[in-house]
């Protein structure tokens, strides 16, 4: 099982990185991502939960992370880029790039925080 949690949370990061991504061409080219970028938030999210889910049952069995912000990151991983993408919903798409981008890094940081936590 702490094989499947460490690959689900490294597709994450690279989820993470692919939205990263798509924002930053977005802010770029200042043109609609659409339907890709909410794909990409859907997926983020998708793996994201699969990750938590394995880490949890890993909880549950006894497994604990050395320390106990491993779990509050985890919890912000899953709320970080929906918010972001929440927060830039009235705005241009270069506004909503630029947030999503932004929601995009924070992530990809607390997954890296996380390797160092678990």
């Amino acid at each position: 099982m702490p094989t499947i949690h460490l690959a689900l949370t490294a597709t994450t990061a690279v989820a993470l990185a692919l939205t990263l991504a798509v924002g930053l061409l977005t802010l770029a080219r200042d043109r609609s991502p659409q339907p890709w970028l909410d794909r990409i938030i859907l997926a983020d999210l998708a793996v994201g939960a699969l990750a938590a889910l394995t880490g949890l049952a890993l909880v549950l069995t006894g497994d604990r992370p050395r320390d106990t912000l491993h779990l509050i990151y985890g919890v912000i991983v899953l709320a970080v880029v929906p918010s972001t993408r929440y927060m830039a919903r009235a705005g241009r798409w270069r506004r909503r790039a630029g947030w999503i981008s932004v929601g995009a890094l924070v992530g990809l940081v607390l997954v890296s925080r996380l390797a160092m936590t678990g």
